[in-house]
């Protein structure tokens, strides 16, 4: 299994030629072998949401392992942080913690 992941940056213009921000895109796809492949269509898990949005208060699937599958591209015109984690690290036999990391 791999997950292939891409990005991308445009500027955008406004109609005299202005900078009017930033688009951003994010690629992403699931490639599984031919024995991974099979148990999804045995189980079929094609159907099974992995991630959700929230509109409006209520959570409703935004892609299911079929969409990753067959790849997805996101196109936002701008990136909002909502949640800064914490980021475990191994270094030299213990663990340290670090955020925004």
């Amino acid at each position: 299994m791999r997950l292939i992941i891409s990005r991308n940056q445009q500027d955008v213009k406004g109609v005299f030629g202005g900078h009017k921000g930033v688009q951003f895109t994010l690629g992403y796809r699931l490639e599984l072998t031919q024995e991974e492949a099979e148990l999804v269509r045995r189980y079929n898990l094609g159907s099974h949401t992995l991630t959700t949005r929230v509109i409006d208060g209520v959570s409703v699937p935004a892609t299911t392992l079929a969409e990753l599958m067959a790849g997805r591209d996101q196109t936002v015109s701008g990136v909002t942080v909502r949640c800064l984690s914490v980021v475990r690290r191994r270094r030299g036999g213990r663990i340290s913690t670090a955020a925004g990391s």
